[in-house]
């Protein structure tokens, strides 16, 4: 029951949130694919975090605006999603008092069966409740297929849009999230899609 009133009230925000931010917008136009921030801006306004406290394995690189800092990172398994958190980033207003508030958070599972990277996160996503607004598929020149999913929900009584993308090291599946408040997503969806393109567990 829980998970259906979840289900119903994510539905409902997300048409409110599709005629509010996509009135006299084009399909897809809340769905960037693309950023155009240039090298001085980057360089003056984002750091690299290098994550290693869980181990070799399970180290990666993400790319956050500068008043974004660590919460936590210490491993927290999230119960009923089988996966674990290794990343908490939020936004820190005493850094940026006009900054909005943004939380990237990265998850990991082991899968030791054979699934796409697509099917998986559609799995982990079905789990929330959220609903999904827009997505893009990305197949690798191998065949392995990825997803790029845009979702909307309520979490802790406040509307949430979230960028959710999938990534895979060897049998090491990595799941990041970019939410922030729908109110601020408007304008500032090319920095929800720059952040969770920016991740990478290339050393």
């Amino acid at each position: 029951m829980k998970l259906k009133t979840m289900k119903l009230k994510a539905l409902i925000f997300s048409l409110f949130f599709l005629f509010y931010c996509g009135a006299g917008m084009a399909a897809g136009a809340l769905f960037p694919t693309t950023y155009n921030f240039d090298k001085d801006y980057l360089v003056k306004n984002f750091w690299r975090c290098s994550y290693s406290s869980a181990g070799e394995a399970l180290a990666y690189k993400i790319v956050l605006p500068n008043y974004m800092k660590p919460i936590s990172i210490e491993p927290e398994p999230i119960p009923g999603a089988n996966i674990t958190e290794i990343g908490t980033y939020q936004t820190i207003k005493d850094l940026d008092a006009e900054a909005p508030f943004i939380e990237t958070n990265v998850y990991y599972e082991e899968v030791l069966v054979d699934i796409a990277p697509a099917d998986w996160l559609k799995s982990k996503l079905a789990l929330s409740g959220e609903q999904i607004l827009d997505q893009r598929e990305l197949t690798t020149s191998s065949g392995v297929r990825y997803l790029d999913i845009l979702t909307a929900g309520v979490r802790d009584g406040e509307s949430v849009v979230s960028r959710n993308v999938v990534y895979r090291k060897d049998n090491m599946y990595f799941y990041v999230r970019v939410s922030m408040d729908a109110k601020d997503y408007g304008t500032n969806m090319d920095l929800v899609l720059f952040i969770s393109a920016n991740f990478t567990t290339d050393k």
